[in-house]
Order: structure tokens, then sequence, then C-alpha cells
């Protein structure tokens, strides 16, 4: 990608697009897909105080606050790959002279026609400042718009009658065309032997590189090829288009195509191994694998292929790395052959001969290349003897050797020179060890080791790269050649020279050593854990140093969050009045705020790791406690704990705890924490309503019972004296009824009036009499509920009112009795007078301890959810209930009637009024 600062889309001779992206009042800018500025207006620039040559190809987090750059981040992350129209979120900007401002971003991924992602339009808006229409409109023709020259993919732009108005560089060099010139005006892609499906395919496939891409049609001919491709094998990319698999793989002529292709076709991909050819004829050895994909109706291939020259050259070294054997002897598993000057065996051990299964007599005095032990490898090996009685010099090499049983094994022999005492070379000592075992180690480890996310890179005793796995070179985006011999400074991946620095120390002091390195990749700052451990030989010396790096990107991020949230609780804990202790899984105190240092009295120091006890409560005891702490943790339901302790100032106070589960960010729970008050003052208001309630209720139970004892009296001296009297005169004026004759009829009809007058009185004194206490009551309360109900019955005729006693024996003292009979009334008053019932159920039972009467009607009811003022009788029932110790329950709903059920114990003792 080129980094030109211009747009340039000339339109007409015009540079239409770029005269509006320039001229916009708007700070605005184009962002590639991986955030590095691609163009800068005039505001822009002059907002930020930096010339667009400063900033083309830098981040978008360069000129970020640090606090703002993963908000940012995690906002382009996600137009990356959701399909939203754009974000706006508000963030700061550090300029050229190192003020901050404030700013509101507004993000707009631009795409092709394929949902693949172009770049980013972006626009910096003052805070509160809203856009009218008109710019509304400029800005999305921004985005519709502005094509980049310098940019990779395929980009146009259309009339409303489909014609071309510009196209870009890419798009003119992918066709072959001579300039932009040849598409304007022109409706379609006819006349250039192009259709829009392979457009809309070129596109597509630029999202599909990795290493080198072909994208090769059923006759086997190139469609597109990436820059990789051209790379690899010295054409351009017009040279290539014009070309197709035969003309780059000496391997695959074109009769062999169609059998290929029909083979992916069927089973959806392929991996081989073959040779590709240059331009210059340079031959090297690559792994290709293809797909078949269909589009509009074609069959195409892609093809990713990657150069593995350098991983054969590997494979071969690793084979050479092994320790050098010490002199065999006879008993020893590994082989031993001695060679001569003209490299005849003069003497072969017996684990050679038990290994290949022929006899020593047949092998002596014979060259290898003579009496062969393995395949083509023995012409080598033989040479390699030579090399050794020519120039003194140790070598290594290796062979594959067949046992009797047909297995093959991979041998590595040591060949090193003896001499005589003039130091002459006189013979070859062939030191041989199986290492068919070690291979498919050596094979296997590899394979781990390149599939690991981990950074995993070696470096040789001056700090260059001798290796890089697979996942260095994803994050880089370059090959592993690109590593090999150089430091880490030298490829610009060190600028302060601290990874040089750790590599240098680990080698001099032979030591491992780990740091944090932060480093921008295609994802963003990524912070790396780096771990340098030094490899030695079997003697000791240092001999180069393995590196292997670990994102902890989010790990950091999540132990910040953890440390912020962590400095939130502990402020908020250390300015608390309340009590606030933190438990770990052991119910140890890992916390306690300074209000509990004083409240207890107790240091927080002698307070932690320690469990509770009843060193300063009462009430409740450790294990109680502990118990509680266990629940909570295990069921993650919050609890109260109420406590009464000591205070540091010697005095008694309660408190009240509330404790919760605490969960770390996985979910699991890593503790409790409890939050205590001080309720003393509330619990001595609470006991002193409590007494005050009690005085209240002795004192309406003394008034009841006196007014009870009052009405009895009343009752007793009405019926006894009033109604004495008013008998006596009803006999007198019966006597002066028969003293006076039939003649003086005016006397006789006086004193009829006067009888019927006295009778009227001593029904009135009956009915009163039996108002203030029906003598039912002195039979006991089943008779007196009779007797009310007969009542009840006989003063509401609409209103069928029934008794049922279940036990017939039935003994209440006179209070209790009282009090059943005077709750029943009461509740029979408000039936008559609010239920509109015509039925009424009146149930007396003993259950228990306890003796259970229940009033049930079938009137209009109400709702006895909801809060309302109670009527005085419902009041006076629930009074009369309490004084007895009893307990009250008025069930009702609307039109479902009401039940009142009232529960009197049987032998527990009233308290004295």
């Amino acid at each position: 990608m080129r980094n030109e600062p211009a747009i340039n889309l000339p339109l007409n001779g015009e540079d239409f697009f770029q005269k509006i992206f320039e001229q916009s009042a708007t700070a605005s800018m184009i962002v590639s897909p991986d955030q590095t500025f691609l163009a800068l207006n005039a505001a822009m620039r002059a907002f930020l105080g930096h010339e667009a040559e400063e900033l083309i190809g830098k981040h978008f987090a360069d000129i970020l606050h640090p606090d703002d750059r993963l908000l940012i981040q995690n906002a382009f992350d996600r137009l990356i790959y959701d399909t939203a129209d754009g974000l706006r979120l508000e963030s700061r900007y550090i300029r050229k002279n190192g003020q901050i401002a404030r700013r509101l971003l507004h993000i707009s991924p631009v795409r092709d026609a394929c949902g693949g992602l172009l770049y980013f339009f972006s626009q910096l808006i003052c805070i509160g400042e809203e856009a009218s229409p008109k710019k509304h409109r400029l800005d999305e023709d921004h985005q519709r718009s502005i094509l980049f020259d310098n940019f990779l993919f395929l980009a146009w732009l259309k009339d409303t009658e489909s014609r071309f108005l510009a196209v870009n560089r890419p798009f003119v060099d992918a066709f072959g065309l001579a300039s932009a010139d040849e598409f304007v005006g022109k409706a379609d892609l006819a006349n250039l032997d192009i259709c829009p499906q392979d457009l809309a395919l070129a596109e597509f496939t630029l999202n599909q590189i990795n290493d080198s891409l072909f994208l090769i049609d059923q006759h086997a001919r190139f469609h597109y090829v990436n820059d990789a491709a051209c790379r690899a094998l010295n054409y351009s990319r017009s040279e290539l288009l014009g070309m197709g698999v035969a003309d780059i793989d000496p391997d695959w002529p074109a009769e062999r195509w169609p059998e290929c292709f029909d083979y992916i076709k069927i089973h959806g991909s392929n991996k081989i191994e073959t040779r590709h050819q240059t331009k210059d004829g340079r031959i090297f050895p690559v792994e290709v694998s293809t797909r078949y994909f269909e589009y509009h109706g074609r069959s195409y291939n892609v093809a990713l292929v990657r150069d593995i020259t350098d991983r054969k050259h590997t494979e071969e070294l690793l084979y050479k790395r092994e320790q050098e054997f010490r002199a065999l002897v006879e008993n020893s598993p590994d082989t031993v052959v001695r060679y001569d000057r003209d490299c005849r065996r003069l003497y072969v051990n017996p684990a050679l001969t038990h290994i290949t299964g022929i006899p020593a007599d047949d092998m002596l005095g014979k060259t290898p290349i003579e009496f062969a032990l393995s395949g083509n490898e023995t012409a080598e090996y033989q040479h390699a003897i030579k090399q050794v009685l020519q120039s003194g010099v140790k070598q290594e090499t290796e062979l594959y050797m067949r046992s009797p049983d047909g297995k093959t094994s991979c041998f590595q022999f040591q060949l090193m020179p003896e001499l005589d005492p003039s130091g002459q070379v006189i013979s070859v000592l062939s030191l041989g060890r199986d290492i068919t075992a070690l291979k498919e180690s050596e094979m296997r480890l590899r394979t781990l080791v390149e599939n690991l996310p981990d950074l995993i890179a070696r470096f040789d005793l001056q700090g260059r790269h001798t290796y890089v796995n697979p996942s260095i070179t994803q994050i880089a985006g370059r090959s592993a050649e690109y590593f090999i011999g150089k430091t880490p400074h030298e490829l610009q991946f060190d600028p302060d020279e601290q990874l040089g620095k750790y590599i240098k120390e680990t080698i001099r002091l032979g030591a491992p050593h780990t740091i944090e390195n932060r480093r921008i990749t295609s994802e963003g700052e990524r912070i790396f854990e780096i771990r340098f451990i030094p490899k030695k030989d079997e003697d000791g010396p240092t001999t180069g140093v393995l590196a292997i790096g670990r994102d902890i990107t989010e790990r950091k991020q999540v132990d910040e969050l953890l440390r912020k949230r962590e400095q939130e609780f502990r402020t908020l804990a250390e300015n608390l009045p309340d009590l606030v202790v933190r438990y770990d899984r052991n119910c140890r105190r890992t916390y306690v705020n300074p209000a509990y240092e004083q409240e207890t009295g107790i240091p927080a120091r002698q307070s932690m790791n320690k469990m509770p006890d009843a060193k300063w409560r009462t009430g409740i005891s450790g294990e109680e406690f502990n118990a509680t702490l266990c629940k909570v943790m295990e069921t993650r339901i919050p609890a109260q704990i109420f406590l009464r302790g000591g205070k540091a100032d010697l005095q008694t106070a309660d408190y009240a705890f509330h404790v919760v589960a605490e969960c770390n960010p996985d979910g699991e729970v890593i503790g409790a924490l409890a939050i205590g008050k001080n309720v003393t003052v509330l619990k001595e208001t609470q006991r002193r309503l409590e007494e005050s309630q009690l005085l209240l209720r002795q004192l309406a139970a003394h008034n009841v019972t006196a007014r009870e004892d009052e009405r009895r009296h009343l009752s007793r001296e009405i019926h006894d004296e009033l109604g004495q009297c008013l008998s006596a005169l009803r006999m007198g004026m019966s006597v002066l009824e028969l003293q006076y004759n039939e003649d003086n009829a005016s006397s006789q009809a006086i004193i009829q009036r006067m009888i019927t007058l006295v009778d009227s009185t001593i029904r009135i004194v009956r009915n009163l009499v039996t108002w203030l206490r029906p003598s039912a009551l002195d039979m006991g309360i089943v008779p007196a509920l009779e007797w009310l109900v007969e009542e009840f019955n006989r003063g509401h005729p609409g209103i069928r009112c029934m008794l049922c006693v279940v036990e017939e024996d039935i003994h209440l003292d006179e209070k209790r009795a009282t009090e059943i009979f005077r709750i029943t009334q009461e509740s029979l008053t408000n039936i008559s007078r609010h239920a509109d019932a015509t039925e009424v159920q009146i149930t007396v039972q003993q259950k228990e301890s306890h003796y259970l009467l229940e009033v049930r009607d079938n009137g209009k009811g109400f709702n006895s959810l909801l809060q309302k003022k109670q009527t005085f009788g419902l009041i006076g029932v629930r009074e009369r209930v309490l004084m007895l110790e009893g307990e009250v329950e008025i069930s009702s709903m609307p039109d479902q009637g009401t039940i009142i059920r009232v529960g009197i114990p049987i032998h527990k003792k009233l308290r004295d009024s």
C-alpha cells in the first residue's frame, strides 16, 4: 500500500472528490482496517497541528489519550466484525502542542458489494454540535465517493445510468488496462471482456490473502494473484494473469489439471507438495492448499501457496543436532565401526551385526559402497569418511538401515579421526546410534511448538534469530525467513533494545529472566510476558536463548479492573460509619475497616487472618457465625446475623450484620463480605415500644374487664332492684284494675294504659339487662353462642346464621368465655352492617392446645391485602384476641366473603390485669 497523503481521483479533469474532502469544515480522516491513517483533510490537520506526512501510515491510537485507546480499539473491532452502520463516542485527543481536547468521534465503515470492509470514514465533532442536514449529506457523500489511489482493494464510482465515472489504480492494474480513462463513460465491462461477476470475484478474493494466493478457473488459468505470488515468482501481476498452472509448475502439465480440478470439486479441498519455477528458472519446493467454490455459476479454485524451502532445510538440520557420543565398547548398544585409509572396515561391533543380522566377517574388508547397509546414502557416507581422513575434522552423518524383520531405523553416525603418534590420520572411528524414536519425538515437539498460540523464538549468542514459530510470523505479518539471522533491533521490533539487553543478560548469567513487553500489533497495543531461558549443551556453557512470549493483555486488563474495583471498595469501606469485614473461603478475616477497629477496640493486625470467635460478642457463638458464613458462600443467598458485643469503651452494643458472597470475574465464590450496623439505639427503642404496647394492652384489658364487671354489676342491680320494683308496680296496677268495676270506664282506661306502659318498661329493662350481660353466659360459652345465633336470626330474617360446635364439652373461664362471646357478637354486628351476606357459619372447636373460633360469611368481602383504615369493630376484635394472648387472622377477597379465625390458648394462664 502506498502512503501518499493526497487523494488522486480525476473526474473529467477535476479533482472533484479531493476538493470535497479537503474543503470540508468538519475534521475528517480516512482510516484503514488496521487503524492506520490513509488521508486527513485540512480541518483535521489544523485541529491536530500535524502535517499529513507526519501521520500518514501512523496508527490511530498515536493521537488518542492513553486512557481512551482501549475504548476506541473496541469500537473499531466491533465495526470490523459486526454489521453496524457506525458508532459515536466521546474520546480525548493529544495535539502536537501537547494540549488535550475532547471531541465526539463518528466512525462509519465503508464496505464493498460483498460486505468486505474497505476502510473507515471518521469525523471529529465538537461536543454538543449538531450537524446540519446539508453538512450530513456532504459527509455521506464522502463515505460513498472518496476512493483512494493508494488502496489495495478495487473501487469504482458509477452514475445513475450505471456508467463508470471513476475507478482507482488497483482496478486498472487488476484488468491490465492502460489507464482509468478506458472505463470512464462506459455502462458495462462487455467491451473490455470483463463481466460484473469477474469484478465482484476479484474483490472477494482480496479477503482470502495468506502467503501466495492464486484464483484459478477450471481451465487452469489465473484470474487473480496477490503481491506475495508476484514476489515469489518474480513476475508482474499482468504477466501472471496471462499465465496458467503449467507455466509455473513443471510437475503439473496442462493435461493433468482436469483430473486435479475434478478431485478438488468432489472433495472440496486438497493439499499437496510440488515445485514452482520462477521467471529466472529457479525451482523451489512449495506446499499448495486449494479449496473449491462456485461464484455466480462459475467454478473456481483458491490456491494458497507456501514456500517450504527453509522448512525443508530446517528439517535436515535437525538430524545433525545431537550430542557427541563417547567411544563405544563391545557391549555398547550403539554401533562401532573402524575404517582404514581406503575406507575398508577394520572392525564392527556386535551391536551392528545384531541390528543388521549380517555376520561381521561378511562386512570386514569391504567399503560401504562394496557392501552397502543402506540405500542411496551409502556414497555420501563413504564420501564423508574420506573427508575426515583428509581433513582430520570430525563429521556427522545419518543413514537409514533395515533390520532382518523389515523395520527401517534411522542411525546417526559420528565419524572421528584416529591419529598416530605423529598426528597423521590413520583410521576413522564411526559411532552410530539409533535415533528413530528421537526423530519421532522431535517431530512431535515441532508440531506442538508450531501450533502453540504462544510466541516462541530461539536466539544465538549474538542475539540473532535462529527460529521463530508461526505465531510470531502471524502477529508480525512476515515470513520466518524475514527473522532468521537478524536481531530484534535490526527488525525494528526493539527500538529501545530492551529485548536485546535481556538476551545478553540471560547468556551472561546463564539464568532465566522474565519481562513484560508492550507491542503494537494488527489488533492494537498488546502486552506480552516474555521469558528468556538459556539453552545449554551437555558440558554446561550457554549456546543460545529460548524466548517464550504469552499475550497477557486480557489478564492485565482484568488485573487493572480488579485493582480499580478494590481501590473503590477500600475508599468506600474506609469512610463508612458501618463495620465492614471481608472473609476468605476459610472464614478468616482478610480485611476490616477503621469503623470495625473503633467499635470493637481490636486493632486490624490482631483481627486479620483469624476466624470469628466469641471474644467480643454474646448471643451467638463463633461456630454459629462461621456456619452462617459458610452457608452464604455455598448457597450465595444473603443472610442476617444479630449479635451483642462489648465496644471499645466497655459498653454493650447490639449489631446487625448483612452477609453476602463475593465472586471473582469468573463467577467463582472467593469469600464473604459482612456489613454491620450498630442497632443499639434501635433495639432500645424497639424494647421501649414493646413495653409501651404491653402496658397499653394491659390497660385496655383492665378497661375491658372493668367494663364487663360494671356491666355485670349494673345488670344485676337493674334486674334485682328496678326489675322487682316494676314487677311490684305491675302487680299493684293489676289490683287497681280489679277494684274498679266496669262502670268506671275512664279509670279502667287509665289503669290499662299504665299497665301497658309498665309492661313495656319491664321489656326494656329485660333487654337492657340482656345487652349488658346475657344470662346465657352464666350457663357456658356454647349456650351463650346458641342464644346469640337465635337472637341474630330473629333480628335479621334475611341472613341465615348457623352454629357448629365440634366438641360439646367446652369449658372456658368467665373471662375467656366473655371475650369469645363479645368477639362473635362484634363479628355478627359487622356482617349485618357491611357484608350484604345471606349466610353466616360460626364454628367452635378444640385443636391441640387452642380453642378455634371461625366466623365465615358469603358477603361482598374486601381486599384484605390492601392497606386501608380498619373499622373500630375489627380493631376491637384484634384487641380482645391480644388480651387473651391468642392469634387472629382476617382473610377476604372481593365477592368471596370474609373469614375471621381466632385461636385462644386453653391452659395458658392470663396475666393479672
